[in-house]
């Protein structure tokens, strides 16, 4: 339900650097819910202020029809 937050920045040019993913913002403390199913490859749990993502957890998602292999990553988040 992304009715709740908001797209925060898709896949343009952020910060001179190339963006390879969707954001979508929410109020602090609001639960995460995967958005399929996936196996969980890594969690982030320490937090470190202003370096990289923050807590995160990293799915992995399988391969697309190309053979590519995907990852979903849950990031900035205010408890793993």
């Amino acid at each position: 339900q992304i009715s709740a937050g908001f797209l925060d920045s898709d896949y343009a040019a952020a910060l001179g650097t190339q963006h390879w993913g969707v954001d979508f913002a929410y109020p602090k403390n609001t639960p995460v819910y995967a958005t399929s199913y996936g196996e969980v490859v890594h969690v982030q749990t320490e937090y470190t202020d202003g370096v990289g993502f923050g807590r995160y957890v990293v799915t992995y998602q399988g391969k697309n029809d190309r053979g590519d292999r995907y990852y979903f990553i849950y990031a900035h988040l205010n408890s793993v």
